[in-house]
């Protein structure tokens, strides 16, 4: 089992999820090239859920509605963004299939 850490920025995560549903595009890019230029690859992450607005709920408490469906009108574009401004590859093709 190889264990891949998401992309966090010594100051804050900007892996996906939450983390991209809250900050500015230009937060999240800004981190990206901080760990490229490291040669650190940014492991980024979304749930399925998050591109689609949808699953909205009133049930949970308002913190945990805020956590789970703030920016879900935006993760499509965030994802489109990063995807024609970056290159990204597999995990597999980052960690190689020699690694332990």
């Amino acid at each position: 089992m190889v264990e891949v850490p998401v992309a966090v920025h010594p100051r804050f995560k900007i892996a996906g999820g939450f983390y991209a549903r809250l900050l500015p595009k230009r937060v999240i890019e800004w981190g990206v090239n901080a760990l490229n230029s490291r040669d650190v690859p940014a492991v980024l992450y979304f749930h399925p859920w998050e591109f689609s607005p949808d699953v909205r709920s009133a049930d949970p408490p308002i913190h945990a509605r805020f956590i789970s469906y703030h920016g879900l009108d935006r993760t499509e574009g965030m994802l489109d963004r990063l995807l024609s401004k970056y290159h990204f590859g597999t995990v597999e093709e980052v960690v190689g299939t020699d690694s332990p």
